[in-house]
């Protein structure tokens, strides 16, 4: 891969980015949990969470329905499928269900990500 193609691509997931705002909704999503593990008795902390993550969820997918097999591609031949592939999603409710009792470690991964 030649830089002008490189460039190509990433200016490409750039624009993506902002018309989606992912990383505005992953930092919502880190902020929710955050205020969900500080005051886990508190149900209102766990529905924003449910409902930032189901934010992230539609605009990703959304996103992605838009894509081309040949975008998807060179999506993946950056190793940018971290960021913009339902796996992402898969990656972040697994996270959830392996740590549904401590919260905090779900926080941890998820702010690693951002």
């Amino acid at each position: 891969m030649n830089a002008e193609r490189l460039k190509t691509i990433v200016d490409f997931l750039v624009e993506a980015e902002n018309s989606t705002k992912l990383q505005s909704l992953l930092e919502q999503l880190v902020s929710s949990l955050a205020n969900q593990v500080s005051n886990s008795n508190q149900p209102q902390f766990q529905t924003e969470t449910a409902s930032k993550l189901a934010a992230l969820e539609t605009s990703l997918q959304n996103f992605l329905v838009t894509l081309s097999p040949a975008k998807l591609n060179n999506i993946a031949e950056i190793k940018g499928t971290q960021f913009f592939s339902a796996g992402l999603i898969a990656e972040i409710r697994q996270w959830f269900s392996e740590n549904a009792i401590t919260p905090a470690v779900a926080q941890q991964k998820l702010q690693n990500l951002h």
